[in-house]
């Protein structure tokens, strides 16, 4: 059963129509200017790093009790974005879960064009796997969005040249599948309070040079064995829904696992809705996906059971 907060805060969402004038600069702007006026959470400490010539954010809980470390990958359709509209939502992330992250500053279409968004992810990815406050064992991949999409390519890409894993990984509101084919873009096109698929359809507008069926852009059609535990949190009203759906019964046909999580009547990455009760309620559920995947082995010539 929804929240009286959701029904609230649902009738107040500026459902977007593919019939904007507003030029993609000017959304960009916009999104930035609002981003200005949302505080981080106060027990959550920030500090900025280039990291292999990239811009980075770190943000740590203010009494740290867990090793791992977050890398969070922004949505925003990949022409979108920054980390600075989604600090606040990344910095409740930590504060939530306990562990901090690193969100950082990839390159956007259709200025830099795709995949040098994912170039930059897996380059973070692998410089933080390489150092000895991150190891391996100690890193996971999350992401919204389009951001969401980025994890999965990412680990694709980690897994065909033989390198680092993350030791899990989660989405929100995943976008898998930039062909738009998913039956959700039609069942739920009146459900969904934010997106539409004829917004969607100008979105891809973006990317008319290049093919939206290759897997690196649409990691669904990318094979998919071999890849860590993932979390797939998906509200079902939004039209993104079947990606979620789909790529979890490929994952399930490739021998691997994804926990997924289908939220009632939620909408389009509504964890980023701060006085959302449902979205505490994601949050906690990330935190509860890592725990469990970051959970020590205990070895049986040390550790004694008792």
């Amino acid at each position: 059963m929804p929240s009286e907060e959701s029904k609230s805060i649902r009738q107040h969402i500026h459902k977007e129509t593919g019939e904007s004038d507003t030029s993609l600069g000017e959304e960009r702007r916009a999104w930035i200017d609002y981003a200005k006026s949302q505080s981080t959470h106060p027990n959550v400490e920030l500090l900025s790093e280039i990291i292999d010539g990239i811009p980075c954010l770190w943000l740590t809980p203010s009494v740290r009790s867990k090793d791992s470390t977050i890398l969070y990958i922004h949505g925003g359709g990949l022409v979108d974005g920054a980390i600075i509209t989604h600090r606040e939502f990344v910095s409740r992330l930590v504060a939530e879960t306990g562990y901090r992250a690193l969100m950082i500053e990839y390159r956007l279409a259709p200025e830099h064009k795709f995949p040098a968004a994912l170039d930059d992810v897996v380059r973070v990815f692998e410089s933080l796997s390489t150092t000895e406050k991150s190891g391996e064992s100690q890193l996971i991949l999350g992401g919204d969005t389009s951001g969401g999409g980025l994890v999965i390519s990412a680990m694709v890409r980690l897994r065909k040249e033989n390198k680092k894993l993350p030791r899990c990984a989660f989405t929100i509101s995943g976008v898998f599948d930039m062909t738009l084919s998913g039956n959700s873009m039609e069942s739920r096109n009146d459900l969904d309070p934010c997106l539409s698929h004829e917004a969607l359809i100008a979105w891809t507008k973006h990317f008319a040079d290049q093919d939206l069926s290759d897997e690196h852009i649409s990691p669904l059609f990318a094979a998919l064995q071999d890849l860590p535990p993932i979390l797939l949190q998906v509200g079902d009203h939004e039209v993104w829904l079947d990606d979620s759906l789909r790529f979890k019964k490929k994952i399930d046909g490739s021998k691997g696992y994804a926990k997924l999580s289908v939220w009632e009547s939620m909408w389009h990455v509504w964890p980023m809705y701060s006085t959302l009760p449902e979205a505490a309620e994601a949050l906690r559920e990330i935190g509860a996906f890592i725990d469990k995947n970051t959970m020590k082995v205990p070895n049986p010539s040390t550790d004694i059971a008792h």
